[in-house]
């Protein structure tokens, strides 16, 4: 019975951190296509001690690869990269800062897609360095597994890579989770 409260309770946070991912489209039209997702994160990583803002990065970086692959053409991944490399921040105290000015517009130019990307990259500098919530491994298999599914790699090349950083998550000894 107590198990089965942590477990709720845990998948509820997860879910609570997607809809700040998610921010400001509404989690409710996403949950039914994530629950899979969840589920296979959250019996991956609850065991492991991975925090639920983990579980949720994790999610999003598998939905945003299959949003890539099946739902934008060659030319807006091309442009979509483009974006990213020009306009996003390049590093995560530049996301710090980007997601402290987006109340007054910074990245109102940007394709929604790539501001949907740039949000969550900020949305996790903050988790890392600010609330410590995810490592360094965490944010990278995200960046990375959206990254290369725009350039387009191979979904079988970025499973392997996601999965490798994903075994890495919480064992950086320098990392305070």
């Amino acid at each position: 019975m107590i198990e089965g409260f942590k477990r709720w309770r845990y998948r509820r946070q997860v879910r609570l951190y997607i809809a700040v991912l998610l921010y400001p489209d509404k989690e409710r039209k996403v949950r039914h296509t994530l629950r899979d997702d969840v589920e296979r994160w959250m019996n991956e990583g609850r065991p492991r001690g991975w925090s639920p803002q983990t579980v949720a990065v994790m999610t999003m970086a598998g939905s945003l690869i299959h949003v890539v692959r099946n739902d934008l053409t060659l030319l807006q991944r091309e442009r979509y990269v483009e974006q990213l490399r020009d306009r996003a921040p390049q590093d995560v105290m530049a996301e710090l800062d980007w997601l402290t000015r987006v109340k007054d517009g910074a990245g109102s130019d940007m394709e929604p897609f790539v501001f949907r990307f740039t949000f969550m990259n900020a949305m996790q500098a903050s988790w890392l360095l600010r609330d410590q919530t995810i490592d360094i491994f965490t944010k990278g298999a995200f960046v990375t597994a959206v990254s290369w599914a725009l350039t387009g790699v191979g979904l079988e090349e970025i499973y392997v890579k996601v999965s490798e950083l994903a075994d890495r998550i919480g064992t950086d000894p320098k990392a305070q989770r």
